[in-house]
């Protein structure tokens, strides 16, 4: 790098703390700071709290390089990406979920998801290397007309192990301790991609064929523009009687969030559409058996040796649940595989280090 400092922008439409691709930014963002460049963030909109780290577009446009996340239709971002006088643009790709599986529910975000798929290829040509944060997402990325030749896979720096250090809600944490049933847990948003109705329908045949001796959580917020969705899902859970099995608790502290973990028997993910899937290797690295139907980047993330199904067959998730909850070598190997995939694989060190050495490469 030599004595020049150079400037860094970090570009996303929303910064938000405890969100995966935020905690990706801040993340970068104090790698960068510690190596020695002039960081900022252009971000349209973002916590109070988090204003010093921002900047104004002038300035982002004037930066040497631009880290550009890439999750959503943003045309602020494509217009920075136009007026940028630098030589260094990337583009970090999360992916962006397809619009079909919204447009039974919300018009609108179908349109805009769609919008984004379609800028992929827009602002394609205008990056000098891509980071996207699967081999799936590469592959789309390459499909789109990327050159996979300037393609690196660049799992999301993450707060896991902060995560691990945290200290767990007291009171949620002595209630699941004296609570009788184990629990199934997911973590995510309560959006269609993510497979609520399938999470559903293995708690309806796990109650079917084994009782109502386990309870199925899924922690996460909803969206206002999703009512249609959320009616659904809560009229089949209340229709089928699961209202004390299956359990909705919104979204959680990251307090909270911790003594889920602890509190959880087993991770189930069914969902359909992923780029990555964070909380898979948080459940991993915290010590939760994880079963998850393989869709999109899902099953590259759960890693070789991890528990996964082609199909969202119900029957076959509530049995294999019901084996991890009562076969206690089969949760324990389990629970090894993924501790194993996490520290090999997407511990901090090995993501900093990687990130490290890209910079590095690209800076140089």
């Amino acid at each position: 790098m030599g004595s020049v400092v150079k400037s860094i922008v970090i570009a996303l439409p929303n910064l938000a703390q405890n969100d995966a691709i935020g905690n990706d930014v801040l993340a970068e963002y104090m790698l960068l700071t510690d190596k020695g460049f002039k960081v900022q963030i252009f971000a349209e909109y973002y916590d109070n709290k988090l204003s010093a780290m921002i900047c104004g577009f002038k300035d982002a446009r004037k930066a040497d390089a631009i880290i550009y996340h890439h999750s959503v239709n943003w045309r602020k971002g494509q217009k920075l990406l136009a007026k940028h006088s630098g030589a260094i643009r990337i583009l970090r790709y999360h992916n962006i979920t397809p619009g079909e599986f919204f447009e039974n529910y919300s018009c609108k975000m179908a349109r805009i998801s769609y919008k984004g798929r379609k800028q992929t290829s827009e602002i394609i040509p205008l990056f000098s290397r891509c980071w996207p944060a699967s081999k799936y997402n590469m592959d789309e990325l390459v499909q789109a007309g990327a050159d996979p030749q300037k393609c690196k896979v660049m799992p999301p720096l993450h707060y896991i192990e902060e995560l691990g250090r945290l200290k767990a809600d007291e009171g949620l944490k002595d209630r699941l301790k004296s609570g009788k049933k184990p629990v199934v847990l997911f973590v995510g948003r309560q959006v269609p991609n993510k497979g609520m109705h399938h999470f559903a329908r293995v708690a309806e045949e796990y109650v079917k064929a084994y009782g109502r001796n386990a309870l199925f959580v899924w922690t996460g917020g909803k969206d206002a523009r999703l009512h249609g969705y959320h009616a659904e899902i809560e009229g089949f859970i209340s229709k089928n009687h699961l209202n004390d099995v299956v359990l909705l608790p919104g979204k959680v502290s990251a307090q909270e969030l911790r003594a889920w973990y602890d509190g959880s028997s087993a991770f189930l993910c069914m969902s359909e559409h992923e780029g990555f899937c964070v909380p898979v290797i948080e459940a991993q690295a915290l010590g939760v058996p994880v079963v998850a139907l393989d869709r999109a980047a899902v099953g590259e993330t759960v890693g070789e040796n991890g528990l996964v199904f082609a199909e969202p067959e119900y029957e076959r998730f509530a049995a294999t649940l019901h084996e991890i909850l009562n076969n206690v070598s089969y949760a324990d190997y389990l629970i090894a595989q993924g501790k194993m995939n996490f520290e090999n694989r997407f511990s901090k060190n090995i993501l900093e280090e990687e990130f490290e050495k890209e910079i590095e490469y690209i800076m140089q």
